[in-house]
């Protein structure tokens, strides 16, 4: 947001965006992610003129245009790592609903309210307390004091609820194979993505192609994918664990029809976000007008 570039001291912020502006195209994932870097030039830059409805600065006798241009997936990608089963949790859940929650060891993954949302909605649906929950991790820069926090505070909290219903309802998984992931993602009945701050989430529009479930989507209003999947995904307050309980046991509620109705059409949506479309986006940016 705009007001957290203040807790920067000024000959480090102003600096920063002046050399921003000395490019030709500035893009970002979402329209809302323009408009707060467009705040924080106009909040931050002596001398820029910001035209809010072109997206467009003038300073220092240039002109900077910024542009949303969204990514959804990377179709080779996904080709050239195909989903890989894990027998294990397969065993664990057996003909039990799934629910992932997958992200980085990184606080703004948000992992721990993902786990406490689901014992709240375990408590008060049988639906959701007949179901399992994997939380997947992908061990990223554990020498980072609040890295290793946050994975020790998600490993805390699942001992807790385990411990509070007397057998395994979550489970932990930290593992860097990306295979991995994609397999859980592929067989989870909802995917939980409660990020407190992300400037995409490439992982809302994957689970939307691999998925083999019409798995449910809870996704974060801070994610920038809640721009392009706001219709088609559950959108959530990070914050609000009351809110994440509840949108938990709704979408582990829906017949197997309007499940199969919502997944079909936020898949229709995801697939309008290739990677090639987002580099074609940057090449007219870059030089618009031309072929």
């Amino acid at each position: 947001a705009a007001d957290g570039w203040r807790v920067l001291p000024s000959f480090v912020r102003t600096p920063l965006l002046e050399r921003l502006l000395a490019a030709d195209v500035v893009g970002f994932f979402a329209e809302r992610w323009v408009w707060n870097i467009l705040c924080c030039i106009e909040d931050n830059v002596p001398g820029a003129v910001v035209d809010h409805k072109r997206n467009e600065v003038q300073f220092a006798g240039r002109c900077t245009r910024f542009r949303a241009m969204p990514l959804g997936y990377s179709p080779a990608s996904l080709e050239a790592r195909p989903p890989r089963p894990a027998p294990d949790v397969a065993s664990w859940v057996g003909d039990r609903r799934l629910v992932v929650h997958a992200g980085r060891t990184d606080p703004i993954k948000n992992a721990g309210r993902a786990i406490t949302a689901f014992a709240l909605a375990a408590e008060r649906s049988d639906q959701v307390r007949a179901a399992r929950m994997l939380v997947k991790m992908n061990p990223n820069r554990l020498y980072v004091d609040v890295n290793a926090q946050y994975l020790a505070d998600a490993e805390r909290r699942v001992a807790a609820v385990n411990e509070r219903f007397g057998e395994e309802l979550v489970r932990l998984v930290v593992d860097d194979d990306v295979s991995l992931t994609l397999g859980l993602l592929a067989h989870a009945d909802l995917v939980v993505l409660n990020s407190i701050l992300d400037g995409q989430n490439l992982t809302a529009f994957e689970t939307s192609l691999l998925n083999e479930r019409s798995c449910g989507l809870i996704l974060s209003e801070g994610c920038g994918a809640s721009e392009a999947l706001c219709d088609v995904a559950t959108i959530v307050n990070p914050f609000d664990l009351e809110e994440q309980a509840t949108a938990i046991a709704e979408l582990l509620s829906l017949t197997a029809e309007d499940a199969a109705k919502r997944f079909d059409a936020r898949r229709a949506v995801a697939m309008r976000y290739p990677l090639p479309v987002w580099v074609d986006a940057q090449l007219a940016a870059i030089a618009p007008g031309r072929p």
